[in-house]
């Protein structure tokens, strides 16, 4: 009942609003002269204001005051003459008493029918747009009901929502940093996994998931922190073939290809535990890879490249592979897509460095990336736009020297 009587009282105001020009119209004349007078008024002020900055002096205020003056009292009058001819007309007749009453007659009627147009559009409208069998609902209950026909952004927002006022709760993170990688927010999947690891502590699902989330930020460059990542499951699962792999791309990027290799061989010549304790081959898919990779570094095996699975091999830059964790790589199976693939990635990671700025480990691999694609003018001019990025800081400007100097982009 408060609700409906809330509508009417809003509904009488905004009518009363509406027609108000209808209630009680003055005439034009009148109203003219008011706003002359008004404008009259506004001037005689702007005089005094001139007068106080020194613009004219006292004989020209006193003129203009005058002239303003007689202006006033003109309008003055005009307005008393209008308003007395609108109340009261000296010469009444009969004529002019019936057009007196038509007219109010015309705007009496005017008004109603304005005022039940209003009200029954209006209530008309909300009842068939509107719900007015539903009770209050507050926010919190709406935000609470049905998460599972909510859509993704809105989960999200909720638990980013909830983070910000609980940014110790673990297990936040460790359900939205998951998401965050396979929506391909790479950045925030990593910061997500490092609240989770720190707060949670390490199991191998965390680990593993930031060394994903790593490697696809750095566009597949097994970065330091993907690195003892690895190490660590390693340390927690010795057997486990992915964290190996990576291992050995790190090394391979790196430029020790005699480590690299040695594991590549052991892996191939290991395969993989199965359930009942014995050992099997390796996938197809990721047999082909290891073995591209290990001809890369070595030469060996080129022939067996391109063996079934194979195909699926992509390098990556600095000679590692395409960013997946898995045993199952997909990637361009024709050689000149997984080509442009790497000098994508390679693009996009030199582009983020010029634009954003990185560490010194992300400039080396840069730097190692155009050497192994044979781009060695990029890679100087690489090593060119670390220096300036570092300049002043002469322990990281002697790491890039040195490092530039192993790789033989300047003299020894």
């Amino acid at each position: 009942m408060l609700f409906w009587l809330i509508c009417a009282l809003m509904t009488v105001a905004v009518t009363l609003v509406t027609l108000r020009p209808l209630l009680g119209r003055r005439s034009g004349e009148a109203m003219a002269a008011e706003a002359d007078l008004n404008v009259y008024r506004d001037q005689l002020d702007e005089v005094d204001r001139d007068l106080e900055r020194g613009v004219v002096n006292d004989t020209e205020a006193e003129a203009a005051r005058t002239e303003i003056s007689r202006r006033m009292l003109a309008a003055d009058q005009a307005a008393q003459t209008a308003r007395q001819v609108a109340s009261d007309d000296p010469e009444p007749d009969t004529s002019r008493t019936a057009r007196g009453q038509r007219a109010g007659l015309f705007q009496s009627l005017v008004f109603y029918l304005s005022a039940a147009l209003i009200v029954v559009a209006s209530a008309g409208f909300y009842l068939l747009q509107g719900a007015p069998g539903y009770g209050g609902r507050p926010h919190a209950e709406r935000v609470a009901q049905a998460p599972g026909k909510a859509p993704v952004e809105e989960l999200i927002a909720r638990v980013e929502a909830r983070l910000r006022e609980e940014p110790r709760d673990g297990k936040g993170w460790d359900v939205l940093a998951p998401v965050y990688a396979r929506l391909g927010r790479t950045e925030e999947a990593v910061r997500a996994y490092r609240q989770a690891i720190a707060l949670l502590g390490e199991n191998r699902a965390r680990l593993r998931g930031l060394a994903e989330a790593s490697l696809a930020a750095s566009n597949g460059i097994v970065t330091e922190e993907a690195r003892l990542a690895f190490k660590r499951i390693l340390a927690k699962e010795p057997n486990l073939i992915a964290p190996r792999f990576w291992l050995a791309v790190a090394a391979e990027q790196d430029g020790d290809k005699d480590k690299a290799a040695e594991v590549y061989r052991g892996l191939l010549a290991e395969g993989r535990r199965s359930k009942e304790g014995g050992r099997q081959p390796l996938p197809a898919a990721l047999t082909g890879l290891i073995r591209q990779r290990l001809a890369a570094v070595t030469g060996e095996g080129a022939s067996r490249a391109t063996a079934p699975g194979a195909a699926n091999g992509a390098t990556a830059p600095g000679g590692g592979a395409a960013p997946a964790l898995g045993d199952n790589v997909v990637v361009p199976k024709e050689p000149s897509a997984r080509a442009a693939m790497v000098e994508q990635m390679v693009g996009r990671l030199a582009e983020r460095l010029k634009q954003k700025g990185g560490s010194v480990d992300e400039w080396q691999r840069l730097m190692r990336a155009y050497w192994v694609l044979g781009r060695r003018d990029d890679a100087r001019e690489a090593l060119a736009d670390a220096k300036a990025a570092f300049a002043g800081k002469t322990e990281d400007l002697a790491k890039l020297e040195t490092f530039a100097r192993q790789l033989g982009l300047v003299a020894s």
